[in-house]
């Protein structure tokens, strides 16, 4: 599966880095390390803060792995995240998994749902294969991360036929993963498997 990780809005005013990315003022150095030249990220983030340029999946990721395959045919994924309804989709089709257009010019595998006026909720199928979907839940508040859902449920079914029924109340860690002062990243992993009869267990 590839590793695409969820890309939101950042904002320097908390000094916080989004995924994937350091405080804006970084990002100008990573091809300067990239050609052995040894920089370290000193001095140089937002305001003076030492950040360096790890990058994490905010909020809750949801790996859901079949080991006899998800079948060929539509994956559609329903979330209620706290309550707010999110449906995405992959099209599997033999080895490969695909996402596919939508009538909003995007497609079934990203949706980005209003929940208040300062906050949005980002949903993601940031991994796909033919045995594997792996999830990513997180909020925005404006333009700073803000975590993921307390409660997700979660269904997933091929034609009709659920694989996946589960409800999740993850435990969050919170930790400053780019130094002191670069904000903080806020991450929970569950793992799901779903048996040959279809339905969904922990690993």
């Amino acid at each position: 599966m590839s590793s695409d990780r969820a890309n939101a809005p950042q904002s320097c005013s908390r000094a916080a880095a989004a995924p994937r990315h350091a405080c804006r003022g970084l990002a100008a150095l990573t091809g300067f390390a990239a050609l052995g030249l040894g920089l370290w990220l000193v001095g140089l983030g937002c305001w003076g803060t030492v950040c360096t340029g790890l990058g994490w999946n905010e909020g809750l990721t949801v790996e859901v792995y079949s080991p006899d395959g998800l079948g060929n045919g539509t994956i559609e994924v329903t979330i209620e995240a706290d309550g707010v309804p999110v449906v995405l989709a992959i099209e599997v089709d033999g080895d490969t998994a695909a996402c596919v257009p939508n009538d909003e010019e995007g497609t079934s595998c990203a949706s980005e749902v209003s929940v208040d006026a300062d906050r949005r909720l980002f949903a993601t199928i940031q991994d796909s294969s033919a045995e594997a979907i792996g999830l990513n839940l997180y909020y925005v508040d404006g333009n700073s991360l803000a975590g993921g859902p307390e409660v997700t449920h979660l269904r997933i079914a091929r034609g009709g036929k659920t694989l996946v029924d589960a409800t999740v109340e993850p435990e969050y860690t919170h930790e400053e993963l780019n130094g002191e002062g670069c904000g903080f990243a806020t991450e929970a992993l569950v793992k799901l498997t779903v048996s040959p009869a279809g339905a969904s267990s922990p690993p």
